[in-house]
């Protein structure tokens, strides 16, 4: 905890100030006893002083609102809805979602609430920030409780850094989205990676197998010396090479044609009206006939040459765009029409094919360009490691089963694949190749339905392995960083809004992302990295937050 906010708070519900929900419920007692007893009487009776007892009955006479509303709002059970009203709305509107502090004074003084709860910036500042320190210890208190119970496991890691302009570190687990790493560094250098994942998986029982993410020497040297693992490269940034090397330039070349042939179509056309108006004139100058048609040749030449230049340009710069997004379907250890084995030499095969039809063309692309496109093709030769990276790691796992060899062929042959593809339909935007993966997927994945085939003889127990470990060989296969890449992006957004965030703010949105945010299934991110679910942090929140201050007493005005 942070002494600076401990002091508020403490101050609000230390029993010298009397805590809000006790006071409300003394204040309904004594309405219901006067009749019985006096305030002295009462006061002596419950421990009270007589003028502090004076000062809360004085204090709802003073309020300027509906007696039905101040019965409700200084009652336990309005002073509880005020808490989780507070408390909502810091959390939903400025953890949660980008509004400001200001936003929630406004609204409480916009519905008239501000009559029973503090509504000042500096009240609410302190209340978020106390807030971000709760998240904070819900983060460290679950992290620790749930890596007691979770099993062992390999993993992958995307990585990334983002600029406040201090580098942010930022590490995700793929599968899950979990992030067990945001944090502010001096440099990006692979010691401090090192040193910052250390920290982040500490008492966690995983072993980091592979690190996604671009080329940078410092994340490089990170997964290969510090984690000792395989370093995949992101096809996000070889395809962003090979786009700014060609996008930009053949969409040139294509506007350049354009002109020169809309050019060369106005001089074709010039030429025939300069004919047909020598024709019609009804006294034609001296001199010899102009010779039109020779001219109306020449320019009908030129327009055959800018159209075919024009018809060039625009297959380039299509065949650019259908090779770059061939990589993409190639870049797979399963063909994702068929779910046929692709070994490392087919996939080089493949993806050499994309890059001659770019190098092709671009042939007419400045040098620049070209170099661009060499850049990326550099990196192939790490893709093609990272397949026969993955299929040496699915074998490696697989024989962890103890499994008959016909059962290993199963795994190898029919779930790995089929719970592959049905990874990639998932993130495939062509609806009707989305459909042919995700049918490929069911086809390959039936056999675990019929209950007489490969798997008659298995007991549920001994299935519901096997399925696990295929989908865990299945995620081990990580081509992109795009969820950090997505973070990072979150985390900009958040920062052009509030200018700076403080580590303090940063680790709250990670915990928000960790344990509050849920995908379609209902699940968090948590729940899906440690295999158990957390406890509801909102309500851990509502149990550990102190309840709101009352609006300050207006001071009298010097006559």
């Amino acid at each position: 905890m942070n002494s600076k906010y401990d002091d508020f708070f403490q101050k609000a519900n230390s029993k010298s100030n009397w805590f809000r929900d006790d006071v409300s419920t003394t204040v309904i007692d004594f309405i219901s006893y006067r009749d019985k007893f006096s305030q002295r009487e009462f006061a002596k009776k419950n421990n009270v002083p007589r003028t502090t007892l004076q000062r809360w009955l004085n204090r709802i006479n003073t309020i300027d609102a509906d007696p039905d509303l101040i019965a409700f709002f200084e009652s336990p059970a309005g002073i509880n809805f005020l808490h989780l009203l507070i408390q909502a709305l810091h959390f939903e509107f400025t953890k949660v979602g980008c509004a400001s502090i200001h936003n929630i004074c406004n609204f409480l003084e916009a519905c008239r609430l501000s009559r029973f709860v503090g509504a000042s910036y500096g009240t609410h500042q302190r209340i978020s920030n106390q807030m971000d320190l709760m998240l904070t210890n819900f983060g460290d208190i679950e992290q620790t409780r749930l890596s007691k119970q979770m099993p062992k496991k390999r993993i992958t890691l995307c990585e990334d850094e983002t600029f406040h302009p201090q580098p942010c570190l930022v590490g995700i687990e793929p599968l899950s989205n979990f992030i067990v790493l945001e944090k502010y560094a001096e440099d990006r250098s692979g010691k401090t990676w090192n040193k910052a994942v250390t920290e982040g998986l500490a008492n966690i029982p995983v072993q980091v197998l592979q690190s996604t993410s671009d080329e940078g020497k410092g994340l490089i040297n990170h997964a290969t010396r510090g984690l000792k693992g395989h370093h995949s490269p992101d096809l996000f940034h070889l395809l962003y090479e090979i786009s700014k090397g060609t996008s930009v330039a053949l969409a040139g070349a294509v506007r350049n044609a354009e002109k020169n042939y809309e050019k060369c179509e106005k001089a074709t056309r010039d030429a025939t009206k300069n004919r047909a108006a020598y024709e019609n004139l009804e006294k034609r100058p001296v001199g010899r006939r102009p010779d039109f048609e020779s001219k109306m040749a020449f320019a009908h030449a030129k327009k055959q040459d800018a159209g075919i230049s024009l018809k060039n340009a625009r297959a380039n710069q299509e065949n650019a765009t259908k090779a770059k997004r061939e990589i993409s379907n190639a870049y797979h250890p399963y063909d994702p029409l068929t779910g046929e084995k692709q070994d490392p030499a087919t996939v080089f095969r493949n993806l050499e094919v994309c890059f001659d039809q770019i190098r092709t063309a671009a042939d007419s692309l400045a040098d620049r360009c070209k170099k661009r496109i060499e850049k990326a093709w550099r990196v192939t030769g790490k893709m093609t490691a990272t397949v026969a990276f993955f299929f040496y790691m699915i074998e490696s796992l697989v024989q962890e089963l103890d499994l008959t060899d016909e059962k290993q062929e199963l795994m190898h042959s029919r779930l790995i694949p089929g719970f592959y593809l049905q990874k990639v339909a998932k993130k495939e935007k062509d609806p009707d190749r989305k459909e042919a993966i995700r049918q490929k997927s069911q086809e390959l994945l039936s056999i675990l339905q019929d209950k007489n085939g490969a798997f008659s003889g298995c007991s549920d127990s001994e299935i519901d392995c096997m399925e696990r470990k295929a989908r865990e060989c299945a995620g081990l296969f990580q081509r992109s960083s795009s969820c950090v890449e997505g973070r990072n992006a979150q985390l900009s957004l958040r920062h052009h809004g509030m200018h700076r965030l403080s580590n303090r703010k940063l680790k709250a949105l990670t915990v928000i992302h960790n344990y509050y945010l849920r995908r379609p299934d209902g699940s968090t991110a948590a729940e899906r990295f440690f295999e158990n679910k957390p406890i509801d942090m909102f309500e851990w929140l509502l149990d550990n937050m102190a309840l709101p201050p009352r609006p300050r007493s207006k001071r009298k005005l010097a006559v």
